[in-house]
């Protein structure tokens, strides 16, 4: 109950800082001064095709990273002073951009599964029918091999996805109060939002719980691989309280990633079946 009333207020609390903040910033897009909000249609289309988001497979240990953009010009700029400068009112672009990748690649593992089914109920049914005239035949005294061609299908382990829980990496205290805001946290709440008007068809429930907490106060900017890994393995733990569930596809959440030891390190703790990694940007 004071989980629910908890995301209850913080729901109410954005939808007042959004009017406040539409009635105080310009609307007009970010890139061409166009009126119509933080970026206009052609803008926007601009951007998808000069830096697109991307999944990759089998990376940093997770099975899939979604990537909303390459951390390069403006998507990069608008990242940064989303994080750092407040800008609070660019959240809900980026995580339209970071739901995008992510409904897409649900999707299509949705209707792989759907078609993959399809396949093997219409191969029983043939497989069926073959072993009815094979019957029918030595019912009969007829002898010899039906001319029946039958498909080989390989047994195909289908993760069957009820709920999508969207996890955001602790942020530092310090920062939370430096920048005013939790933007990992907002980042998700949008996500939330967007991923759920899309996903009820395919009978999905979306949701974000912050299940990790921040063990220490160290910062990776500027650190090596070796010592990023080291601090990353003491940063986070996991909720008093906290049940994984199963059917239930949790994806870690972040503004950035460059060698993948806070996500990797993230994983580890959560000790989920199925986790994805989904960051606003990467480097090349």
């Amino acid at each position: 109950m004071v989980k629910i009333k908890s995301k209850q207020l913080y729901r109410v609390k954005i939808t007042i800082e959004k009017f406040i903040l539409d009635m105080v910033l310009p609307n007009r897009c970010v890139r061409c001064q166009r009126e119509g909000g933080i970026f206009c249609e052609r803008c926007k289309k601009y951007i998808s095709i000069i830096n697109p988001g991307y999944v990759m497979n089998d990376m940093y240990g997770f099975e899939k990273l979604l990537v909303a953009g390459l951390k390069e010009g403006w998507f990069e700029r608008m990242v940064r002073d989303f994080k750092y400068k407040g800008r609070r009112d660019y959240g809900d672009f980026l995580a339209d951009k970071l739901g995008e990748v992510i409904f897409g690649e649900v999707k299509r593992m949705k209707l792989d599964n759907r078609s993959s089914e399809v396949e093997r109920i219409r191969l029983d049914d043939r497989s069926s029918e073959v072993e009815r005239m094979k019957l029918d035949d030595r019912t009969s005294g007829k002898s010899g091999d039906v001319p029946v061609e039958v498909s080989r299908m390989m047994d195909v382990e289908i993760q069957e996805i009820r709920k999508i829980v969207l996890v955001p990496l602790p942020t530092i205290r310090k920062h939370i109060r430096e920048r005013g805001f939790d933007h990992t946290l907002r980042l998700c709440f949008e996500l939330e939002n967007f991923l759920q008007k899309r996903l009820d068809d395919f009978g999905i429930s979306v949701e974000y719980q912050s299940l990790l907490v921040r063990k220490n106060k160290t910062v990776q900017v500027g650190k090596e691989k070796k010592e990023r890994v080291k601090q990353a393995e003491k940063a986070y733990g996991i909720r008093e309280g906290v049940e994984i569930e199963n059917k239930t596809l949790y994806i870690l959440v972040d503004d950035v990633t460059t060698t993948g030891a806070s996500l990797a390190a993230a994983k580890k703790i959560l000790q989920a079946n199925l986790v994805w990694a989904a960051v606003l940007m990467k480097e090349r």
